[in-house]
C-alpha cells in the first residue's frame, strides 16, 4: 500500500509539473515582495537555512505577522485552525499543551512525568519546553509548522513535527507602535513596541503585553462566585542586535512572562449517560451508589456535549475550597543568544544558547461535584484539614538550558554540508500543595494548615552530533542526507509526601529505593530513585526536482524518535520500570509551485507513517489493590495522509487561501486493558495484556441486565482497526481578504475564514467523541497611514462542541462492588468507579474593537 501510494503521488506530480511548464509561472520571486497582486514571497527556515517557501522541500505552513493579525490569531489553538494536518485542544486551560501534528497524538502527554507530545515547539530555532499557549504573539514575526519528524536537525522530541516562532528583529530604523483591544467578556489586549538603532553597530527593541478575559462560565458549586475560565498574562521582553565587525552577527533575547488564570471551567459528562457496552464496571452494579441509577452500561457511544453546568469548589459562595490553590500561575523568564560567524570562503559557524525558568502552579476540583457528598476534614475553627476528594494542587520548578553549534558549507555549491553538535539538560522539583491537619494539636483534627512538600525530581540530558550532506545530482535533481546521533538520559526520585490527617501521628510511605520495597518512609524521604539511558539514531533522506524556478518536487524518507521514560515504583512492581522510545518509519512526497505569474502558490503533500512501540497507557495495582495506570509500549499503528494549501490573489485587493487536510489512523497491533472490561462485561484483563487474554478462574457472579453470561463470547483487548484517539479525519479552513482605497491615505478592508474539524474520539475503544466543529470569524476596518482602526469576531455562529474530552471516573457512584458479587475482586471483576468523562468548553461567540497605531 506504502509503494502504491508513493508511486500514485509521483506520477501524478510528475505529470502536473510536464502539464504546467514554468513560462506559465511567477518571475523571481525578488519582483513579488512589494506587489499587492502576488502572493507574498515568505523565506522560512524550516531546514535551519534560509530558502523560500516554495523552493523549501518539507511540508511547512508559514504563517506571517499579517495572517496573524488579519486571522485575530491569539494562541496555538488558533493557529491549528489555518494548518493542515496541526490539531490542538486545550484539555486543561493554558497548561499541559497536546499539539498533535500529522496523528501522532499522545493522550499521556504531559500529565504523567515524562510523556512527551512529540512535537516540540522552538523560539527562534532554540528549543522550547513546556506550554507557550500565552505567547505574546504580536512580538512575533511568522511561525513555521514544520511537518514529519524533524528528529535528523531539530532533535528531541520532533517526532511528528516542530513549530517554531520567530520573533521580530528590532530593524535599522526607529519604529514604534501600540495595539489595544477589547472584546466580549471583558476581554483586553495591550501591546506596545519600541525597536531601532542604538549605534552604527548595536540596534535594539522593547516589547510589553497585557491580557487579560474575564471568564464566561457560571460556577454551579458557588452561584455568587466570579465566572470560571478567567485568564491573565502580563509579559515583557527584550532584544539586542549587534554587528560589532564585519562577518559577526550576534542576537541576545530575553522575556519575562506572568499568567495568572483562575479556576478552570470544567464540564462533566456522569456515568449516568453511558449507553454501551453492558457490564460489571457501571452504576448498576455500585454497592454504595449515591444515587437511584442503575445504568449497566460501561461506556458512552456517542458525541458528548456540553451541558453547560460546571463544579468548582473555589470556596466562593460559601463552599468550601476543594485545594488551597485552584487555577493556573506561572512565572516564566526565557532567553536566548544567537550567534553568526562569516569564516573564510563563505563557511558559517552558528551557535544557539537558550536557558528556561519557569515556576507552575496549577490546581483544581477534579470530582466536578458540588462538595456535598465527599466533604473535606474540618478543625474545630472551620478551618480546612484536608483537601476534597480528588482535590489537588501542586507547583513545578523547571530550569532547562541548550546549547546547539553548526559549522556549514557553502550552501551555493554542488555539494554542500553541515554538521552539529547540541547538549541539553532539564532539571525539574515537584510540589504538592494540601490542606492538612495542624502538627502536635491535641484534637483530632483542631485545626488546619497548607503544607508544601517536595514529592520529585526529574532530570534530563540530551547529547547529540547531527549533519546534513547535500548533493546535486544535475542542474534540477538533488538528494541531501541527515542524521542526528543522540543519546539521552533520564532520571527521577520520589519522595514521601503524605498528609497529616491525625495532628499525633506523623504519616509515612511505602516504596522501591536500591532494588528492594521500602516502608515506614517519614515524610520527605525518598521512596524511588531510578535513571535510564536511551539511545537513537534517526537518518533521512530527501530527493528533489526542481524542473524550474517555480515548481519544486520531493520525496521523503525519514524516521522519528519520541523519548522514553520511567514508570517508577508501580512500573519495577509490575515489570515494566521504563517505556522506550516510540519510534515512527515515514514516506511523504511532495509538490510545491508558483502559480499565474505569481498570483498563486500550491503545495500538496502525501504521506504514510508506521508508528512502533506507541505509548500506551496499562492498568496496574496499587498498593492497596486500586487500579492506576502506567506507561507501557503496547501498540503499532499506521497513519496515512493528505494535505493541500491554495494561495491566490484574484486582484490587487481581493484575495483568499484554502487548506485541506485528511488523515486515516488505524492500530495495527496492540492491547488495552479497558477494552478487555468493555468487551468481557466488566472483567479485569488480568497481568497481561494481549488480544485475547481471559481472565483465569470460574467465578460465579450475577448475570448481566441482558441476561448473557461473563466473561462474555469473544471478549479481548485488542485495539487492532481502532482510530488514534485526538486525531479528526478532516480539517479545512478558508479565508478572503479584500481591501479597497477610500482616499489618499484611507483604506476600507474586510476579512472573513470559516474552519472545519472532524469529530475526534477520546480514546482507543472509540465510542465516545467530540463530535465536529466549524468556526466562523471576521475583521472590518478602515486604515491610514499610521493606523489601523478594526471591529473583529471569533466563533461568530456560536459553535458549542467541546474542543476535548478526558476519560474520567464518575466517584459520586462509588467504586465498591455490589452485595451480590461475592468475591468480586477475587474472581476478576472490575469494581473500579464507572466511567464518565470531563470537559472543557469552547469559547463562544466574542466580538471586539482594536486600534493599532505605528510611528
Amino acid at each position: 500500500m506504502t509503494q502504491r501510494l508513493l508511486l500514485t503521488g509521483s506520477a501524478a506530480l510528475m505529470a502536473l509539473a510536464i502539464a504546467m511548464p514554468g513560462t506559465s509561472f511567477a518571475q523571481a520571486a525578488s519582483d513579488t515582495e512589494a506587489d499587492r497582486s502576488r502572493v507574498e514571497t515568505i523565506i522560512v527556515t524550516a531546514r535551519k537555512t534560509q530558502e523560500s517557501l516554495i523552493s523549501t522541500p518539507v511540508a511547512v505552513t508559514a504563517v506571517g505577522a499579517s495572517d496573524v493579525s488579519r486571522l485575530n490569531i491569539q494562541a496555538i489553538d488558533d493557529l491549528a485552525r489555518f494548518t493542515p494536518g496541526l490539531s490542538f485542544s486545550k484539555a486543561f486551560g493554558r497548561a499541559t499543551d497536546r499539539p498533535v501534528v500529522r496523528g501522532a497524538a499522545s493522550i499521556l502527554a504531559g500529565t504523567q512525568p515524562g510523556v512527551e507530545a512529540g512535537t516540540a515547539y522552538f523560539v527562534d530555532g532554540v528549543y522550547y519546553q513546556g506550554d507557550i499557549s500565552s505567547i505574546d504573539l504580536a512580538d512575533v514575526a511568522r511561525v513555521e509548522v514544520i511537518k514529519g519528524p524533524q528528529s535528523a536537525l531539530y532533535g528531541r522530541n520532533t517526532y511528528s513535527g516542530a513549530i517554531n516562532f520567530i520573533t521580530n528583529s528590532p530593524g535599522t530604523s526607529l519604529k514604534a507602535g501600540a495595539t489595544l483591544s477589547i472584546g466580549t467578556h471583558n476581554e483586553q489586549t495591550a501591546n506596545l513596541r519600541l525597536a531601532g538603532p542604538i549605534t552604527s553597530w548595536l540596534s535594539g527593541g522593547l516589547a510589553a503585553r497585557y491580557y487579560t478575559y474575564d471568564g464566561e462560565w457560571g460556577n454551579s458549586a458557588a452561584r455568587d462566585d466570579n465566572p470560571l475560565g478567567s485568564e491573565q498574562t502580563k509579559s515583557v521582553s527584550g532584544v539586542l542586535e549587534a554587528r560589532p565587525v564585519q562577518g559577526l552577527t550576534l542576537r541576545a533575547r530575553v522575556v519575562h512572562a506572568e499568567d495568572e488564570d483562575g479556576p478552570r471551567a470544567f464540564g462533566f459528562q456522569a456515568s449516568s449517560k453511558n449507553n454501551c457496552y453492558p457490564g460489571y464496571r457501571s452504576n448498576a452494579y455500585r454497592g454504595a451508589a449515591a444515587t437511584t441509577d442503575n445504568n449497566p452500561n460501561q461506556w458512552f457511544c456517542g458525541v458528548i456535549k456540553d451541558t453547560g453546568v460546571y463544579f468548582q469548589n473555589t470556596g466562593g459562595g460559601g463552599t468550601r475550597p476543594a485545594a488551597p490553590f485552584l487555577g493556573v500561575e506561572r512565572d516564566l523568564t526565557f532567553g536566548s543568544l544567537i550567534a553568526d560567524v562569516d569564516l573564510p570562503n563563505d563557511y558559517t559557524v552558528n551557535v544557539s544558547y537558550g536557558f528556561r525558568d519557569e515556576t507552575l502552579k496549577t490546581g483544581s476540583d477534579s470530582d466536578f461535584l458540588n462538595g456535598a457528598s465527599f466533604p473535606q476534614t474540618l478543625g474545630a475553627n472551620g478551618i480546612m484539614a484536608s483537601n476534597s476528594l480528588f482535590g489537588s494542587s501542586g507547583s513545578t520548578e523547571s530550569k532547562d538550558m541548550s546549547l546547539e553549534v553548526k559549522l556549514s558549507s557553502p550552501q551555493d555549491k554542488r555539494v554542500r554540508w553541515m554538521l552539529g553538535l547540541y547538549g541539553y539538560s532539564l532539571d525539574q522539583t515537584g510540589f504538592s500543595i494540601d490542606f492538612a491537619a495542624d502538627a502536635g494539636a491535641t484534637a483530632t483534627p483542631v485545626n488546619g494548615v497548607i503544607m508544601t512538600q517536595k514529592n520529585l525530581t526529574n532530570s534530563t540530558s540530551n547529547g547529540a552530533i547531527f549533519g546534513r550532506l547535500g548533493f546535486d545530482i544535475t542542474d534540477t535533481l538533488s538528494i541531501d542526507l541527515e542524521a542526528r546521533q543522540q543519546a539521552e538520559k533520564r532520571s527521577t526520585q520520589n519522595f514521601c509526601a503524605a498528609v497529616r490527617s491525625n495532628p499525633t501521628i506523623a504519616p509515612t510511605c511505602t516504596g522501591f529505593v536500591g532494588g528492594s520495597n521500602v516502608a515506614g518512609v517519614a515524610v520527605g524521604g525518598l521512596t524511588y530513585d531510578d535513571s535510564r539511558n536511551f539511545d537513537s539514531f534517526t537518518p533521512r533522506a530527501t530527493l528533489t526536482w526542481k524542473p524550474n524556478e517555480n515548481q519544486t518536487i520531493y520525496a521523503i524518507y525519514a524516521e522519528g524518535t519520541k523519548p522514553g521514560g520511567l514508570n517508577g515504583t508501580l512500573g519495577i512492581a509490575n515489570g515494566f520500570p521504563q517505556f522506550d522510545p516510540e519510534t515512527s518509519t515515514n514516506y511523504e512526497v511532495g509538490y510545491k509551485a508558483r502559480l499565474f505569474d505569481g498570483r498563486g502558490t500550491l503545495a500538496l503533500s502525501a504521506y504514510d507513517t508506521k508508528a512502533d512501540k506507541m505509548q500506551l497507557t496499562t492498568a496496574v495495582s496499587g498498593s492497596s489493590g486500586v487500579l492506576t495506570s502506567i506507561v507501557t509500549n503496547q501498540g503499532n499503528a499506521e497513519i496515512k495522509g493528505f494535505e493541500a494549501d491554495f494561495r491566490f490573489r484574484v486582484t490587487d485587493n481581493l484575495g483568499f487561501s484554502l487548506n485541506y487536510s485528511h488523515i486515516s489512523s488505524e492500530f495495527t497491533e496492540g492491547c488495552d486493558e479497558f477494552q478487555y472490561t468493555l468487551t468481557s462485561g466488566g472483567y479485569q484483563i488480568g497481568t497481561t495484556c494481549t488480544s485475547t487474554r481471559r481472565v483465569a478462574g470460574s467465578p460465579n457472579p450475577p448475570a448481566l441486565p441482558n441476561g448473557s453470561v461473563v466473561p462474555l463470547p469473544g471478549a479481548n483487548g485488542s485495539i487492532v482497526g481502532a482510530k488514534i484517539p485526538l486525531v479528526p479525519a478532516d480539517q479545512a479552513s478558508f479565508n478572503i481578504d479584500y481591501s479597497r482605497q477610500l482616499g489618499a491615505n484611507l483604506e476600507l478592508f474586510a476579512s472573513a475564514d470559516l474552519s472545519y474539524e472532524g469529530t475526534k474520539y477520546i480514546q482507543v475503544h472509540g465510542g465516545a467523541e467530540t463530535g465536529e466543529t466549524t468556526l466562523v470569524g471576521g475583521r472590518v476596518g478602515v486604515s491610514g497611514e499610521r493606523w489601523k482602526l478594526s471591529l473583529w469576531g471569533k466563533n461568530l455562529t456560536d459553535e458549542d462542541s467541546i474542543p476535548i474530552a478526558t476519560r474520567w471516573f464518575d466517584v459520586f457512584q462509588g467504586s465498591a462492588a455490589a452485595a451480590g458479587l461475592t468475591g468480586a475482586a477475587a474472581s476478576g471483576i472490575d469494581t473500579g468507579s464507572p466511567r464518565a468523562f470531563f470537559f472543557m468548553p469552547r469559547r463562544g461567540r466574542s466580538v471586539g474593537l482594536e486600534l493599532k497605531v505605528n510611528y
